[in-house]
């Protein structure tokens, strides 16, 4: 009767096991990011002080459904960091199922302040698949697009 006893609990212990423990370890594991990332460039390829720009990706969806966030800093040629304020990715309002290459990007304010010369735009993705990536979100760190910030034109 004790062994019956005994070998019961151990059933129920891998029974509770299997049930509870092994899909949060799944869903801890799961580190896969909602795309593939291949290259970048920013448009125009002279940027005036002042003006707008947009990084273009060049992306491969991977059919998850994820709320990410885009941060970006902007690195003038003097190293001031400018840090522009993070927007909603463009990648979840995007359902291109046959898994092409696609290319997407948004429209930002260049700062008034910006140095005039090399330009660096760091740019990183922040994905939340499921519950255990709002303590540990998924981030991509995109490819350094390098630019040129010329002068304001005078009108």
């Amino acid at each position: 009767m004790k062994i019956r006893r005994e070998w019961l609990c151990h059933i129920t212990a891998v029974v509770v096991c299997l049930m509870v423990v092994a899909p949060i370890v799944l869903l801890v594991a799961d580190r896969d990011p909602p795309f593939v990332l291949f290259d970048g460039e920013s448009f125009p390829k002279q940027i005036e002080q002042g003006g707008a720009y947009a990084t273009k990706w060049r992306v491969r969806l991977l059919g998850r459904n994820c709320d990410s966030m885009v941060y970006r800093d902007l690195v003038d040629a003097q190293s001031v960091v400018w840090t522009n304020e993070p927007a909603t990715s463009l990648f979840a309002a995007i359902r291109d199922d046959r898994k092409e290459f696609i290319s997407v990007g948004r429209s930002r304010p260049m700062p008034n302040g910006v140095a005039v010369g090399r330009m660096e735009i760091r740019t990183r993705t922040v994905s939340v698949c499921n519950w255990t990536h709002r303590i540990w979100p998924i981030t991509v760190v995109h490819p350094v697009v390098i630019t040129e910030i010329v002068p304001k034109a005078r009108s």
